[in-house]
């Protein structure tokens, strides 16, 4: 070491500020190797006194300090080792004075705060010290409780680049560097510096790994061990090697920490991809229990077996729907379920499927007004979960596990649910209806007008109509339940029904004021002879209604700045918005694959803009509803599902109605007069396709259809949405669903336990799904188990629905039962977190 830095250390000594009770600086240097006595006798120093303390001077030193001199700073030198004995007449004062060293570890232990008693772990890592980059890193740790193993921690995360002292964290950054360890940078960093055959000491002390000492067979074994924590060791005999007896609880914490973190798991899941091919981790699932591995959650395959497992039961016509759907839910929060989230979801409406027909194996013909009720209460679920498939199937569509439930779905839907009530329904308004289409104890679409919205005009309430083209009432239903989640107001759901033909000209008509509708020989509807087809002749028919009205394509609202929306609609009472996204895709052959996908758009076009209408517009009333719905299948349509058309003289014809003068008795055809819409001096017809057929036509676009007498398409939803302001008689703010832990123990004696969790409220209405995790942490916020998942989306009135349990595995390492650790229940989203003392007792 320099002269100048032996001065500079020693001058920062002097300068510092007097410790309590000092009242000047005392210094012994001690050299016991005389190595720095030609510096010592060089050195001078302002306002500091030297002394040289020999083996025999030590009681004539004392009487220098304490009687002669007891004001001046003294540096004092010395080669003796100033043992604490009896002999030695300095002792007190050596204590209340400072000891200076100047060899290297000692300046290094002095710079880092590391005591002298420490030494010797310094000066056996000098390599690693002497680099000043490293020192700075090593001291932003400020670490104030120094033994030898948090200097060599402290050393590994400065070597692995850690914001702070974590072996673990070390750990995971070596490995992520790559298990080739001749490649690993780190690994040869940790040679480099500090020592080898330490790091692999601490591995085996923490991970319980003690074999080759080679990084890719560490992962296997941290892997493998953390398994054992799950599956019984007798089970894995072909994989025995990679088990450790102990610190099974260091492994699996390290592990679930890597997959849940949110940078790192990425590589994660390729190391872990890789080496569940290498060990044959997939037959190893096939001959364990599904209650083996359905809380596992490790390698991706095991979300596969589960799949697997779930198709076969389908395939096998094992009816345990309940339980697959449980797997499911539990599949929710695990690491690999995004991976597998489009297979999940297709599987559990396929399940759905399956349940809805188990419940329902036949569908009664009925009066129609009664099966109506039964579609809007219950059988429209099977065309959302058709749906809803669908939707899924078309993320993933080459998956050969979408592929078989696809044969399924299309078994259940198209050929037993469509054929059944469609049949079903023919049968019913043949029997019931009259000339005229009206079914007594329905709304019709012709009088939505009238019923709901000429009354508010009257009183100068503004008032808001969103016609959404091809909106069928299953997607109008899951609409209602999220407009009711998002906002304040309340909402509710009705139904009208369409007059036929289905079609928008016509049901576009009908929900316009009116005092007359008619079919010019243009092909156009008119309303009080005004052309109901464009929105310049809309809105003059509003204008004939209410001065105050207005009519707007959803675009062009869109596109319109907030600025201006209030001033735009500022003292119009009146409002039609009009919105075209299913139709648009549905219509089309070219698009027509897309109506699902047009169906989930249009949702939340919808959502959207009603919070811009309550926003921006302020608009309070908000009524929702469409033209006409649709029937769609997904599957090409065999020739037994159409029809040809009769020799029938047709003013309008399409693939699900047409319009004739003629009255004729037509073998798979309903007729109906057009007079319900038209008028009571109207001859026309509409000629409609039993159950769920087709006319035959030319080209492509037979699978999306509407214009015909199914539930499909004459049911229509109205949604009738009410604003409330925070703080008005009956608003109510939507809130998550709340977990709670019901299990009454706050001691923990195993470091495997399961704790008891449950949903407070149901999901519905104002109750929203939440998301949290859960994990113990000690007093110092160190994460010390592993972090469950659990997920409120549960629907169900029974309280065992909404139990859920958690599975923790605790660190290996010391518990202090006299202190108190926390269980945190924090929501994903916020943050924000619940704190619950438990007491560990090992």
């Amino acid at each position: 070491m320099s002269l100048d830095s032996i001065v500079s250390s020693l001058e920062e000594i002097f300068n510092s500020p007097l410790k309590e009770g000092e009242n000047r600086k005392i210094v012994y240097w001690q050299d016991i190797d005389g190595a720095f006595q030609e510096e010592f006798n060089s050195i001078q120093m302002d306002n500091v006194k030297k002394h040289v303390l020999y083996e025999n001077n030590y009681f004539k030193t004392k009487y220098l300090l304490e009687v002669e001199d007891r004001e001046s700073n003294y540096l004092i030198y010395t080669q003796e080792p100033l043992e604490a004995n009896n002999n030695n007449w300095l002792l007190d004062n050596i204590l209340y004075s400072t000891l200076f060293y100047a060899d290297e570890a000692s300046i290094y232990c002095r710079e880092l705060g590391i005591p002298e008693e420490l030494k010797r772990v310094v000066k056996n890592n000098i390599k690693f010290f002497r680099n000043k980059n490293r020192r700075g890193k090593f001291l932003s740790y400020n670490i104030s409780d120094f033994s030898e193993e948090i200097i060599h921690m402290a050393i590994i995360s400065v070597l692995t680049n850690q914001r702070t002292v974590s072996f673990e964290d070390s750990l995971r950054t070596i490995l992520m560097a790559g298990l080739i360890d001749k490649n690993n940078k780190y690994l040869k960093e940790i040679e480099t510096f500090f020592d080898i055959d330490t790091f692999w000491y601490y591995v085996e002390k923490n991970y319980g790994y003690k074999e080759g000492r080679y990084l890719k067979e560490l992962f296997i074994h941290l892997l493998v061990t953390s398994i054992s924590t799950y599956i019984p060791k007798e089970k894995l005999e072909r994989l025995k090697k990679y088990v450790s007896d102990k610190d099974k609880g260091n492994c699996a914490v390290f592990i679930d920490r890597w997959m849940n973190h949110k940078i790192d798991y990425e590589l994660y899941n390729r190391y872990a991809k890789e080496i569940e091919d290498e060990i044959g981790i997939y037959q190893l699932l096939q001959v364990l229990d599904i209650k083996d591995i359905e809380n596992l959650d490790i390698f991706p395959s095991i979300d596969k077996a589960i799949i697997l497992y779930i198709v076969k039961g389908l395939e096998d016509r094992i009816e345990d729907f309940e339980d697959y759907i449980r797997l499911i839910d539990i599949r929710k929060t695990k690491h690999f379920y995004e991976g597998y989230k489009h297979i999940y979801q297709g599987l559990y409406y396929t399940i759905k499927m399956f349940q809805f027909k188990k419940q329902y194996p036949s569908i009664p013909i009925e009066l129609p007004n009664n099966m109506i009720k039964s579609y809007a209460k219950e059988y429209y679920l099977m065309d959302l979960y058709y749906r809803k498939f669908y939707c899924a199937f078309d993320k993933d569509s080459t998956s050969q596990i979408l592929q078989k439930l696809k044969a399924m779905v299309e078994g259940l839907y198209t050929n037993w649910f469509m054929v059944e009530l469609s049949h079903n329904w023919s049968q019913s308004i043949s029997e019931y209806v009259g000339d005229i289409w009206d079914i007594p104890g329905t709304v019709k679409q012709v009088d939505f007008y009238d019923k709901y919205i000429a009354s508010l005009v009257g009183e100068n309430r503004k008032v808001f109509i969103i016609i959404s083209d091809a909106l069928r009432y299953d997607i109008g239903a899951e609409l209602c339940k999220r407009l009711d989640w998002e906002n304040l107001g309340s909402v509710e759901l009705q139904t009208l029904v369409a007059g036929l033909p289905t079609t928008t000209k016509f049901g576009m008509a009908r929900l316009l004021p009116h005092g007359e509708i008619k079919l010019k020989e243009n092909g156009y509807v008119y309303v009080d002879n005004i052309n109901s087809g464009n929105m310049e002749g809309r809105k003059q028919i509003l204008s004939k209604y209410s001065s105050k009205s207005t009519a707007m394509d959803y675009k062009d609202y869109m596109a319109m700045p907030t600025a201006k929306i209030s001033d735009f609609y500022k003292g119009k009472y009146l409002n039609y918005i009009y919105h075209n996204t299913i139709d648009a895709i549905g219509d089309s052959a070219l698009t027509e694959i897309k109506a699902f996908e047009g169906c989930e758009a249009a949702i939340d076009e919808l959502a959207k803009l009603v919070r811009s209408i309550i926003n921006y517009a302020y608009g309070s009333t908000i009524y929702i509803t469409s033209d006409h719905g649709f029937i769609y299948q997904r599957e090409e349509l065999e020739e037994v599902d159409k029809i040809a058309k009769e020799d029938i003289s047709a003013i309008e014809e399409g693939r699900r109605y047409l319009l004739s003068e003629e009255i004729r008795d037509i073998d798979g055809l309903l007729r109906f007069s057009m007079k319900d819409t038209l008028g009571s001096s109207s001859k026309l017809n509409v000629y409609i396709p039993r159950a769920n057929i087709r006319f035959k036509r030319k080209g492509a676009g037979a699978n999306f259809v509407h214009g015909g007498a199914s539930l499909q398409e004459v049911l229509v939803p109205l949604i009738i949405y009410r604003d409330k302001k925070s703080g008005q008689i009956g608003a109510v703010e939507s809130e998550k669903a709340s977990i709670k832990l019901i299990s009454a123990t706050r001691r923990i004696t195993n470091s495997i336990f399961a704790l008891d969790f449950f949903q407070t409220e149901r999901v519905g209405g104002k109750i929203t799904p939440s998301l949290v995790k859960v994990y113990l942490m000690d007093s110092d916020e160190n994460i010390i188990s592993n972090e469950g998942i659990l997920l409120a989306d549960k629907s169900s009135d029974k309280p065992e629905d909404r139990t859920m349990t958690i599975r923790f595995i605790l660190k290996s390492m010391d518990y202090d039962r006299n202190k108190d650790y926390y269980l945190i229940i924090e929501d994903v989203e916020t943050g924000e977190y619940e704190r619950i003392p438990f007491t560990i007792d090992l």
